[in-house]
């Protein structure tokens, strides 16, 4: 197909799946550039949280290959010490003023959570 007579595509970021319909080019570049109220609910948690979570699955998965090794704890807890670091930042974060439409709510939910699961993982990593 000549480059011409190809169909034109758009690639959606991660904020589409929270669009509970459809809307017009203009109802979205309204949104974008904020001329109207967003579009995205404000209960979408925030960025760090998914963020956050992709890396508690890194960890469990890396317990989980790790364990059999012995060598493997120091890499375990050099993980474990640098991400209860982030999310110590992440928690920072949350507590500054949040930019329109930002739920910085969700961070300290989230790091509650995943604390509370990186200390089992790694309870039963070490034990």
């Amino acid at each position: 197909v000549d480059e011409k007579e190809s169909p034109q595509s758009i690639c959606p970021g991660p904020n589409a799946a929270w669009l509970k319909k459809f809307y017009t080019l203009k109802e979205m570049v309204d949104h974008i550039y904020g001329r109207i109220p967003s579009l995205i609910p404000p209960e979408r948690p925030h960025m760090y949280v998914k963020e956050i979570e992709l890396y508690v699955e890194y960890f469990e998965k890396l317990v989980m290959e790790t364990a059999k090794d012995p060598k493997g704890i120091k890499l375990i807890q050099e993980t474990k010490a640098n991400m209860d670091i982030g999310m110590e930042l992440c928690l920072s974060i949350a507590k500054k003023k949040p930019f329109i439409s930002e739920n910085l709510d969700s961070i300290p939910i989230c790091i509650e959570k995943s604390k509370k699961k990186l200390d089992e993982l790694l309870a039963r990593f070490t034990s």
